[in-house]
């Protein structure tokens, strides 16, 4: 999936989301801010710059309130930082309801992969949870620093590590949608081992979301101390080991015992699971590893934990967690020199401003994103009559959430039209679908058409949301498009009824480079 893609993509979950925990997180974040602030930067207004706030940067702020609260309470300087201009400007909503001054903060579209800042431009940089939506998060560990100043501190919370007693399996449910198998594997304590360490991965790899479980936490910690060094690091084990690992550490620390043992426990354990495996898990990829994979897993892992150093050292920690992974929270401060500006306010790649937001993409991004042409409305702010015109009422229904406060188009038939806004042909088509499947009556597959040829879809085997999405070269007319249900193999008959299928979110957007 293309950057714009991966752009309107987040944008189109944030549409429909919503987010109860938006309040209770930010006060735990302005709460990190001040404790962290207090305890490291008491020197802060020392500086030469004696009228001068703390500087705070968040990155992948989302729709977070506690850069307002701080801003408010402390006058602190203050970024707010996402990809999204929706969920930052969602922030600013929010805040304005709790009656806080949103002119207080500055908020910016960015790619935390090339942040549009100067070096050493905030005191403060915070990240949560936020890392591991990256596959190239190193890159984006090395901006967060390079745009930290000279002894000030930045704050990674809450991002999962790599954990080497794992299969890496499968991608899981979350924790209330496990399936049969899923849910015996948990019980049994092994799913982390099994499947991947962090459950839930599954909901967000279907919107084309990154969900990287594999960051090691030996290099996070070399990239930061290269140019830093760790003033505290918290592990949390508990959110990856279950009593079936902590038992393994209690076994006699000689290799081949440990790795019989080892062996034995997972056969045995996954031999209750595989009573609980059928077609269905077949077809959504949730495979057990074989004996003979069992067997290389235990003796590598035997060797590991021999090779553990003393428990009594930082090193043991560290070694532990590359081993059985766990949520890691490192606050560093910066020891190597800077260079630029010192304002904290300069935006290098600064274009343009949108519902009170800084567009500061990086230019081969912001170029292309200038000359987005959208040809469908916005199902969630359009007028039931405008949303007609392109999802014609032979083809759909219209319906809405009152709780969830959205709205969404529900297909009547096999085969539904979405008609495009009249445009210059010419360039790319960015098509991004929300979904919305119930299999309940027998799986099948819903697809995305351009003329007649799928371009993207997906089989529906469980009650989920997920993204349909495509880019089209467009240098005749435009394509006509349409979202369509059929059976598929593994159904034991042909669907006679249309299942309930449910679109909650379109982005087609028309892109001209030239």
């Amino acid at each position: 999936m293309s950057e714009i893609q991966n752009i309107l993509g987040e944008v189109l979950w944030h549409s429909v989301t919503v987010d109860h925990t938006i309040e209770s997180v930010s006060k735990q974040h302005r709460d990190e801010f001040l404790k962290q602030a207090k305890k490291r930067l008491p020197h802060l207004k020392k500086f030469g710059h004696a009228s001068r706030q703390p500087r705070l940067l968040e990155v992948a702020a989302y729709a977070h309130v506690s850069g307002y609260m701080l801003a408010e309470a402390k006058d602190w300087q203050v970024t707010l930082s996402d990809c999204s201009v929706e969920t930052l400007a969602l922030g600013a909503r929010r805040a304005q309801q709790l009656g806080l001054d949103i002119d207080r903060v500055r908020r910016a579209a960015v790619d935390f992969h090339d942040l549009p800042f100067e070096d050493g431009a905030f005191d403060v940089v915070y990240i949560a949870s936020a890392l591991h939506h990256t596959l190239r998060w190193q890159t984006v560990l090395r901006e967060l620093m390079r745009v930290l100043a000279t002894d000030g501190i930045l704050i990674l919370q809450n991002e999962p590590i790599n954990r080497d007693f794992c299969f890496y399996g499968f991608e899981t449910n979350r924790p209330g949608e496990y399936r049969p198998i899923e849910a015996e594997l948990d019980r049994q304590g092994i799913l982390q081992t099994v499947a991947q360490p962090y459950p839930g991965s599954r909901p967000e790899a279907l919107f084309g979301m990154v969900e990287n479980q594999n960051m090691p936490i030996k290099e996070i910690l070399n990239i930061i101390e290269s140019q830093g060094a760790i003033e505290q690091l918290d592990i949390d084990f508990d959110i990856c080991m279950s009593p079936f690992e902590k038992k393994i550490l209690k076994v006699k620390r000689d290799e081949l015992v440990l790795a019989g043992h080892i062996q034995q426990e997972l056969a045995s354990r996954l031999e209750a699971a595989r009573k609980c495996a059928d077609a269905i898990d077949t077809a959504l990829g949730k495979r057990l590893p074989s004996t003979l994979e069992i067997e290389v897993f235990a003796r590598k892992a035997a060797k590991q934990i021999v090779a553990l150093p003393d428990k009594s050292g930082e090193d043991y920690r560290i070694a532990l967690a590359n081993l059985f992974g766990g949520a890691i929270k490192v606050v560093a401060r910066k020891t190597a020199a800077h260079s630029g500006s010192d304002t904290g306010r300069s935006s290098v790649y600064f274009s343009d401003n949108r519902k009170g937001v800084d567009i500061a993409f990086p230019p081969r991004l912001t170029r292309v994103l200038e000359r987005t042409e959208d040809l469908v409305p916005d199902i969630q702010a359009a007028s039931t009559s405008e949303l007609e015109e392109y999802f014609n009422s032979d083809d759909w229904t219209f319906g809405e959430n009152e709780e969830l406060a959205n709205r969404f188009v529900v297909l009547k038939d096999f085969a539904g039209r979405v008609i495009l806004r009249p445009h210059d042909a010419g360039g790319r088509i960015v098509i991004l679908v929300r979904i919305w499947a119930d299999p309940s009556a027998g799986p099948f597959r819903v697809a995305l058409h351009a003329d007649d040829r799928e371009v993207s879809g997906a089989d529906v085997y469980q009650v989920e949301s997920f993204l349909l999405s495509a880019e089209l070269s467009t240098d005749g007319a435009a394509p006509d498009l349409s979202i369509r249900v059929k059976s598929v193999a593994a159904a034991d008959k042909a669907l006679t009824d249309v299942p309930p299928v449910t679109v909650g979110a379109v982005r087609i957007v028309s892109i001209t480079e030239n």
